[in-house]
């Protein structure tokens, strides 16, 4: 399949696992620590923290928050 959008942003959640997956994507990607606010369309459990990284045009972010329980 063709795509052709201009800008794409690939968002991951780390909704509190406990199995490390959250640092391994931080690691495996050299995630930076966002700093700035960040818009919230989707009602969730506490934020503890948004990293990001680019690649080309690719914006990576990772979200990790306190888990949902569902």
């Amino acid at each position: 399949m063709y795509q052709d959008y201009k800008i794409f942003e690939i968002i991951v959640v780390d909704d509190g696992s406990t199995d490390g997956t959250g640092q391994k994507v931080i690691d495996a990607f050299d995630f930076s620590l966002i700093t700035h606010p960040i818009r919230l369309q989707v009602p969730s459990k506490h934020i503890q923290a948004v990293y990001g990284h680019k690649i080309g045009r690719i914006s990576i972010k990772l979200i990790r928050k306190e888990n949902g329980g569902e």
